[in-house]
């Protein structure tokens, strides 16, 4: 027998998976606990199994290991979580910046999202719906075929609240390393991280929560700026005057597979002399497109590029490069808006 279990990485799936694992255990089901991402780490561990049932956990798998779970129909409980809590959870757990985590959410989500959709997923977000114990354990008999019982029941919320009652969003606080910490962090948020995780979490959200995107928007603040690559861009305009050279680069964020078209705009001021930019995208870690523009002495310009992600854990690249040397002007990103291209959003729908 095979079981999954997956999520972004977040507070909601370490809680729930333990709660899924107790209940197989006290249902008397002897199982092998399999977590990798990779296909090769599956393929070992499953190698060393035997005979016993396994229960294959995931949150930023592979295309090989999605393949294998979507074609062998294997019952699978998806966990859904904000975006934001996921990469504020990520910024404590792993001691990451938020750009960081940011990148690593938007992995996760791209990941996942192809599993989501398959028939035998549910997919489980903690919210109203979903908000005691006895709640989520039923969940977890339909998402598997499990047999929920009082005794069951009982049995849980024995181990999960010896003291009494508890809402879930108390039990995860209380239960789950560092998800107190994360959520006292989260209190602390700038009004500068806020607008940032809003702006890309917007764009995310729908993945995590199982839903197919056609348009994904990313913040210009949240590309590189070559000549200080270890600051935060904020946007804003960059300074031509110098050799040829990398003007911006990054986000380094992460799409769900399939076709896409990337619109990306810039402005520019004061380029009297003239100069040529050209633009590529990195996409399955490799070169994906490339385009070139001549640029206006003055106004708006944009290009659009077609490319493929066929492997959504290698992230996503915009680069921007300058030909010539300048001795004036002015270059400011606009827009990045990576769009579905029309064939492959249909076949999405």
């Amino acid at each position: 027998m095979f079981l999954a279990l997956c999520g972004p990485p977040s507070p909601n799936t370490i809680f729930v998976s333990r709660v899924a694992l107790d209940i197989l255990r006290l249902q008397g089901e002897e199982f092998r606990f399999v977590s990798g991402n990779s296909a090769a780490d599956m393929v070992q561990a499953l190698k060393e199994r035997g005979d016993t049932s396994a229960i294959l956990f995931f949150d930023v798998p592979d295309w090989r290991v999605v393949r294998a779970i979507v074609s062998g129909h294997v019952p699978t409980l998806q966990l859904s979580q904000t975006f934001e809590r996921v990469v504020v959870y990520n910024m404590v757990s792993r001691s990451m910046t938020m750009e960081q985590a940011i990148r690593f959410a938007s992995q996760s989500a791209s990941c996942l999202f192809p599993v989501a959709g398959a028939p035998e997923t549910l997919l489980v977000r903690i919210d109203d719906s979903i908000s005691t114990l006895g709640g989520l354990v039923e969940e977890i008999g339909a998402a598997w075929g499990l047999p929920i019982d009082d005794r069951i029941q009982e049995e849980v919320a024995r181990i999960y609240m010896p003291d009494g009652q508890m809402d879930l969003e108390e039990l995860i606080l209380a239960r789950v390393e560092h998800a107190q910490a994360a959520h006292l962090r989260s209190l602390e948020l700038t009004d500068s991280e806020r607008s940032l995780l809003a702006a890309v979490g917007e764009e995310y959200q729908p993945l995590l929560d199982g839903a197919p995107v056609e348009r994904v928007e990313w913040p210009v603040r949240i590309l590189m700026n070559a000549a200080k690559p270890d600051l935060p861009f904020e946007g804003g305009a960059i300074d031509m005057v110098g050799p040829a050279r990398c003007l911006t680069f990054g986000p380094y964020l992460h799409l769900a597979p399939g076709d896409w078209e990337a619109d990306i705009a810039f402005a520019v001021f004061d380029n009297l002399s003239g100069n040529s930019l050209m633009i590529d995208i990195v996409a399955d870690g490799a070169i994906a497109s490339v385009g070139r523009a001549e640029l206006p002495a003055e106004g708006l310009f944009r290009v659009r590029l077609p490319f493929r992600v066929s492997e959504p854990q290698q992230p996503v690249e915009v680069r921007t490069v300058m030909l010539t040397g300048a001795i004036e002007g002015a270059f400011q990103p606009v827009h990045v808006v990576m769009t579905r291209r029309r064939d492959d959003a249909q076949a999405d729908g």
